[in-house]
């Protein structure tokens, strides 16, 4: 089914950004920043049932946040990607409490229970900030995140300079510009409607689109550490997005996975155990309990 929606939605903006440039990107535009609603499986469900929940205030609406564990041991803070949601990385969030470690994890705008419909990197960005601020007196946290939770968070904390222990990138994407270039590929926009939604989205970013490569500015985010985990095969994000931050960095890792896949990894045993590994080598010095 998936396949025919997205063989008409081609069609659809194929024909009409060539008739009309404009109204193909204006609709276009639309399209991009409008993640989809996709059913909660059993196990993200249950982490919305058995979560503590709390709530936000953002310019964007309410942020629906969520915490599990004792608030004054160690803060991870996790960060769910694209089309998902806070119970998306629940997997790896309970191995850590199990640990014995106090997470948070929220809902980005336009997912799980937030009840605005378009959201992007920019509001994204904004919505991380609000949490950020939320929790900074509970101390330096870490940062796990996936997918575009990764670009947000990277966005973020150049935009604040709000000071990591430990950053845990789940993959990420790394020029914004080819997410463009995937997404006009994807429903076969036209050039024209190509050019004016790059420069829409030069309106919404602030800058021109082919400037936001995060390779080029991970350097301006204050972290103590930074590991990448990325599948070698992954057929969502190239494993190069990560090969390349890696070997810009001099304080960070690359964890290289085969066949652990793009969402799957979030439920993965062997990632759970790179994960844990890395956070209580951490803390070891100073042991949750």
């Amino acid at each position: 089914m998936e396949k025919i929606v997205l063989t008409l939605i081609s069609w659809y903006f194929g024909i009409l950004s060539r008739i009309n440039p404009k109204v193909g990107a204006e609709q276009a535009i639309k399209l991009f920043q409008r993640p989809r609603r996709i059913p909660l499986k059993k196990r993200e469900q249950k982490f919305y049932d058995t979560w503590s929940s709390f709530q936000l205030k953002s310019e964007d609406g309410i942020i629906h946040c969520y915490e599990k564990g004792d608030s004054t041991n160690p803060l991870i803070i996790m960060v769910h990607g694209w089309d998902s949601n806070a119970g998306s990385i629940s997997g790896i969030a309970n191995k850590l409490i199990e640990e014995g470690y106090y997470v948070v994890t929220f809902d980005l705008p336009a997912h799980g229970k937030s009840m605005v419909k378009y959201t992007n990197l920019l509001k994204s960005s904004k919505a991380m900030k609000v949490v950020l601020e939320h929790l900074k007196p509970y101390g330096t946290p870490s940062i796990i995140s996936h997918s575009f939770g990764s670009a947000v968070t990277s966005y973020t904390l150049e935009q604040t300079q709000f000071q990591v222990n430990q950053l845990v990138y789940l993959t990420t994407p790394n020029s914004l510009y080819w997410v463009f270039q995937e997404f006009q590929r994807m429903i076969s926009l036209g050039d024209a409607s190509f050019k004016i939604l790059l420069d829409k989205g030069k309106q919404m970013i602030g800058e021109p689109i082919q400037n936001l490569v995060i390779a080029d500015r991970i350097h301006n985010l204050k972290f103590e550490h930074l590991t990448f985990i990325h599948d070698f095969y992954d057929k969502i994000l190239p494993y190069e997005n990560s090969k390349i931050m890696h070997e810009r960095l001099s304080n960070s890792t690359l964890i290289t996975l085969e066949h652990a896949g793009h969402y799957r990894m979030l439920w993965n045993d062997e990632v759970y155990e790179h994960v844990t590994k890395i956070i209580n080598e951490v803390y070891k010095a100073e042991p949750v309990v």
